[in-house]
């Protein structure tokens, strides 16, 4: 929700990983500006996705839910989903729900196997936007295979070290 400090973040710790002439592999989507300056560092390489359920899904699974309407609930967000809605982008029930309805049909939670489902959650942030939900098996091994790409490209590539 803070793009700014995020870029802060990576950035010094960029700065502080090629200051010891290690190569870093950056697993993240699209999530701040710097991103794609940082990742055309020497030595530095990004996993390809525009985001997180792009990393977890793969495009063409990603790319199908979101044309249905899908709008994303990863297993750590859900449990800040109110602190988001509310205090974050300041809607209340009324406008959740016509915020929510005019961009998406449904809630996707997609349930990576690493925690148990929390469907007292998902019930109360689908009613508060006032969307049906579905829970999505998601295994990690697409995930795990943008994260090997990535590894492959970063020991092929020319930089620190």
């Amino acid at each position: 929700m803070r793009p700014q400090k995020l870029s802060e973040k990576l950035v010094a710790l960029v700065e502080k990983e090629q200051r010891s002439r290690k190569k870093i592999l950056l697993i993240y989507g699209d999530c701040c500006s710097v991103i794609t300056s940082l990742e055309a560092r020497p030595g530095v390489v990004r996993t390809r996705g525009h985001n997180c359920c792009y990393l977890l899904l793969g495009l063409d699974r990603y790319r199908q839910l979101s044309h249905e309407g899908a709008f994303f609930i990863l297993p750590e967000w859900i449990h800040r989903w109110q602190e988001v809605f509310r205090d974050e982008l300041g809607l209340d029930h009324e406008h959740a729900v016509l915020f929510m309805g005019e961009m998406h049909r449904k809630l996707v939670y997609l349930d990576t196997g690493v925690i148990p489902v929390p469907l007292d959650l998902l019930r109360d942030c689908a009613t508060y936007c006032g969307l049906p939900f579905e829970v999505l098996p998601t295994p990690l091994d697409t995930f795990r295979e943008a994260i090997e790409t990535a590894l492959s490209r970063l020991e092929t590539s020319e930089g620190p070290l």
